[in-house]
């Protein structure tokens, strides 16, 4: 019918010819008359390119109800009260345990399903209509048989899917240039686990994303045998850790974690010290870049302490991060990153992987999703690879529409989505 789902709302690195802006978010200009026909919001996971701007899209948008996981509600809500929202929305809480078939108004059942990612509670989803059409779509994903927190991803679930004859399949290509498999968690868990039990000069601090929340209880667990203490720097840390604590996603001793101040830290051995900040992207205002610059309230980098970056830089994001690498060697400290140790795996799936979840789906048509056109070029070749058609395969443009008609058969628009 006239009906619209929507799947997730990004925020995403301002590119470099936005003097002055720090981010974009989406152009849903083009939507403003349709809101009403907007029957949902389907939110994936707890990342900032996929919830980011939501603070300033669902007023625009009459807040139509969104639909997540447990925690990724949780960090929706935090972010809506602080832009005092939060009483406006509403949310339905999925379970990917269960299999069940969510009506979403009358056009619309949707299944949730388990994916790994580097987050927890990440999901993908099913979605089927009156016309017949069944669509799955895994947003970012990795298969890891050990992580951190999560179970593993549902493969049995997704292979049901795949016998049921699926229309279309969406999929993460972010990692489609790497062969092989993505490094599980658990290696990268090993690896820190190692470097925290020899440290035994300076203060050591990790610079993650704040969602990371596997990461920081691989750290946790690390400090609790080596009788090391957890200070966290930066608000969204403290904040996502706190709400991941409340919800059981996080498990530490009483005492190991502390919020990082002169006061907290007093009386304890520097060497003991392991500080888990934000700032691997060197935002402007994050924790890491106020060290580099000699700002921060609590934290002055001197000779001998160790700065690790468990994290990927995000493309375009090259020079500034080097940048605050320069700051901190300046400062005396010592930098390790993934290429120097294996401190950082990603959360986006290789080649293999890939192989797999289309293996499992064993789709009609195809789309290749998020990344640059290389990677989904990419992603593409290593379909046809698998015996796909190349007509089969559908590599659009932000703003393509395409349609599916009863028969199944798809065409791509004339019409095209005015987006800037």
């Amino acid at each position: 019918g006239d009906d619209i789902l929507l799947v997730d709302c990004w925020i995403q690195f301002a590119e470099p010819d936005m003097l002055w802006a720090s981010c974009s978010i989406p152009d849903i200009s083009f939507l403003l008359p349709y809101k009403k026909n907007i029957k949902g919001l389907v939110i994936t996971h707890a990342h900032l390119d996929h919830i980011g701007a939501l603070k300033h899209i669902l007023p625009a948008l009459d807040f139509p109800t969104i639909y997540a996981t447990k925690l990724t509600v949780w960090i929706v809500k935090k972010g809506l009260e602080e832009n005092k929202i939060l009483h406006l929305q509403s949310f339905v809480e999925v379970n990917t345990d269960n299999n069940d078939l969510i009506n979403i108004w009358d056009n619309f059942k949707c299944e949730f399903f388990r994916v790994n990612h580097s987050v927890p509670d990440c999901c993908g989803v099913y979605v089927t209509t009156p016309g017949g059409f069944k669509a799955v779509h895994t947003w970012d994903f990795k298969i890891d048989f050990a992580p951190e927190i999560d179970k593993p991803a549902d493969l049995a679930r997704i292979g049901e899917y795949g016998r049921k004859w699926v229309t279309l399949f969406l999929s993460d290509s972010t990692g489609s240039t790497r062969k092989g498999f993505s490094t599980s968690e658990k290696q990268i868990g090993d690896t820190l686990d190692k470097i925290i039990a020899h440290h035994t000069k300076g203060r050591l601090i990790i610079t993650i994303f704040s969602s990371w929340i596997s990461r920081v209880q691989q750290i946790i667990n690390a400090c609790e045998s080596y009788d090391k203490c957890v200070f966290l720097s930066g608000r969204s840390m403290v904040e996502n850790v706190a709400i991941s604590k409340e919800l059981g996603y996080l498990r530490a001793k009483p005492g190991t974690i502390k919020k990082m101040s002169p006061k907290t830290t007093e009386g304890i051995p520097q060497e003991k010290q392991v500080i888990i900040t934000t700032g691997s992207q060197w935002e402007e205002f994050s924790a890491l870049s106020r060290m580099a610059e000699g700002k921060h309230a609590s934290i002055e980098i001197m000779a001998g302490d160790t700065i690790i970056f468990s994290s990927s830089v995000v493309p375009g994001n090259e020079r500034s991060v080097v940048g605050v690498i320069n700051k901190l060697i300046r400062l005396g400290a010592n930098v390790v990153t993934k290429d120097d140790r294996e401190v950082h795996t990603g959360g986006h799936a290789f080649q293999e992987e890939q192989k797999i979840m289309l293996n499992l789906v064993q789709p009609k048509y195809f789309m290749p999703i998020y990344g640059d056109l290389y990677f989904r070029h990419a992603h593409k070749n290593t379909a046809m690879a698998m015996g796909m058609k190349e007509e089969d395969i559908l590599l659009l443009d932000n703003g393509n529409i395409v349609d599916f008609g009863p028969d199944q058969k798809v065409f791509k628009s004339k019409i095209k989505a005015p987006i800037q």
